[in-house]
């Protein structure tokens, strides 16, 4: 993303320097602080900022004279309004919403999520504001609102962040077994990624060691995405990974092949992972096993052809191909010779390596620049043997 303004409003001196280092240094933008609402007034038609944050104790007076300054001169319409608030509950979200907020979030923010924030409004303004370029602007704020909701999930379900890129990486597996057009495979990756997202808005445990019914996690993941169009693909997969193969489950009225053949085999991969963290209280975490307990379900719960082609996961799992063990670490301590374990992507979703990749004086030089500019929130996953 291209440097811009934004204009920063608090009255914590402090608290803004912190907020300004994270967006100059992990968004890639220009900060200007001002301490009040009425600095702000007198400031913003000079700069022409592409984004309004703010930074308060309450949804209070200076959040009304923020929106009130964005939304009554048709010179500032389209400024986006971020609002950042110690004290933060329902309603104050809702009054947030009515003054017309871009974003609201909830003080101390966590960097990653504030900087990807940031970046997806500014990006979504320049979408509208830039006809010529906007297919790729709309496709960089797509990459970015992903990175977004992994990220905010991951913070509400830790793990989830695993087990979605998990799910995804056996599914993509078996979807080349059944020869799913690539062009299908897009959504498949979003709705591993996301099918647990209905955690955060579906009690989280009846029990201690109970976790919501995974047909409710799924129904709330799919009514979420669904709100957002460009998403709307991906919610039908998660929908339809609730059905049973028999015409049971969630939704009902799915059975056979009325589901879709990427729901039943990302079903089948969440139950079997699933299965395989369950038997590993055991002493046995083998795809193997987990996929015999799944076997006896094949014709019912699971389309028979799906368990029957989980040999190749079996198979992928013993060669070492489907899992490579390896640990997330930090840019700066990257080093020459260091083996990725996984594709290396930024904040914005930009492609910079492949897995297997063995890291050289000029792909760190790569690597860094860009994590200034565009950040690589979650470290880098190196293969245990090659650091």
């Amino acid at each position: 993303m291209n440097a811009g303004i934004v204009l920063l409003v608090g009255d914590n001196a402090a608290e803004r320097s912190e907020l300004g280092m994270i967006l100059t240094r992990h968004g890639g933008l220009v900060v200007v602080e001002v301490g009040s609402a009425e600095e702000a007034r007198s400031r913003i038609g000079d700069l022409a900022p592409e984004a309004v944050i703010a930074t308060m104790l309450d949804i209070g007076p200076m959040a009304t004279a923020l929106s009130e300054l964005v939304n009554d001169d048709p010179a500032l319409l389209g400024i986006p309004l971020v609002l950042l608030a110690d004290n933060l509950d329902a309603d104050s979200r809702k009054r947030a919403w009515g003054l017309g907020a871009a974003a609201v979030l909830q003080n101390p923010v966590d960097a990653g999520e504030f900087s990807s924030c940031v970046r997806s409004v500014v990006t979504a303004r320049r979408t509208r504001s830039e006809p010529a370029s906007g297919g790729r602007y709309a496709m960089e704020s797509v990459r970015q609102i992903q990175e977004l909701l992994v990220h905010t999930l991951d913070s509400a379900a830790p793990g989830s962040e695993q087990r979605g890129n998990e799910v995804a990486a056996a599914a993509l597996i078996l979807a080349r077994e059944f020869e799913v057009e690539e062009h299908l495979l897009e959504d498949m990756v979003l709705a591993a990624r996301f099918h647990e997202l209905g955690r955060i808005v579906t009690p989280g445990r009846s029990r201690p060691g109970e976790t919501a019914p995974s047909g409710r996690t799924l129904m709330a993941s799919a009514v979420l995405l669904r709100q957002v169009e460009v998403f709307r693909g991906t919610a039908h997969l998660v929908e339809a990974m609730g059905a049973n193969w028999d015409g049971t489950g969630v939704p009902a009225d799915l059975q056979r092949g009325q589901i879709p053949l990427r729901a039943r085999l990302l079903r089948v991969v969440v139950d079997l992972l699933a299965a395989v963290r369950e038997h590993a209280r055991e002493g046995d975490a083998t795809l193997a096993t987990a996929a015999m307990a799944l076997s006896i379900h094949s014709g019912t719960r699971y389309d028979a052809a799906v368990i029957a082609a989980l040999d190749v996961l079996v198979a992928a799992e013993e060669s070492g191909t489907l899992r490579p063990e390896g640990s997330q670490v930090p840019v700066p301590d990257l080093r020459e010779g260091m083996v990725l374990a996984a594709d290396l992507h930024t904040a914005s979703g930009v492609k910079l390596l492949s897995a297997g990749a063995v890291l050289t004086s000029q792909s760190l030089q790569l690597i860094r620049r860009r994590d200034a500019i565009d950040p690589i929130v979650h470290g880098v996953v190196i293969l245990s043997s090659g650091r």
